[in-house]
């Protein structure tokens, strides 16, 4: 027979797995194809792991949650099959290096994001693979590199917000 303080341990064990991985949870497109699944905590907030499918069944994105927001690596995919984007979350904003990849697989864009904004260099490729623009980005101001420059020798200057 067990002993009171043992039982006592052995279900708090129990309950507080279960708490933790938290409630498995599909959600479907109208006409029933599975769009996301994942968990969700106690209070409704998505948790842990999840995965986006589109329509066609091919996984769209990929990432975890903490609370309801994006933390770690995420990854997006092309309905092709083809990686479209990856890239850190930290407190649901875009930190650390993030890469995009063209529909055909060759890569896109690639730099840094510091706090959600832009920060140090940014390459971008056009569809073929070739070398687009490199630019060096401070307080989401991006500034070309190896271009001419602009009035008064000031380099050319604009801001870019990603959708």
């Amino acid at each position: 027979m067990m002993k009171p303080f043992t039982t006592f341990v052995c279900l708090a064990s129990i309950a507080l797995g279960a708490c933790s991985q938290g409630e498995k949870t599909t959600l479907t497109y109208p006409d029933g194809i599975k769009k996301a699944a994942g968990l969700l905590n106690h209070h409704g907030a998505k948790d842990g792991h999840w995965t986006y499918w589109y329509r066609n069944g091919q996984r769209s994105l990929e990432g975890e949650y903490t609370a309801g927001r994006e933390e770690g690596i995420w990854i997006a995919w092309h309905e092709n099959g083809n990686k479209s984007l990856e890239g850190e979350l930290k407190a649901g904003k875009k930190d650390g290096n993030w890469t995009r990849w063209h529909e055909n697989g060759q890569k896109h864009s690639e730099g840094d994001y510091k706090d959600g904004k832009k920060e140090g260099n940014w390459t971008s490729w056009d569809n073929s693979g070739k070398k687009e623009s490199e630019r060096v980005w401070k307080n989401n101001v991006g500034y070309p590199v190896d271009l001419p420059r602009g009035a008064k020798g000031s380099a050319a200057a604009f801001t870019y917000t990603l959708r």
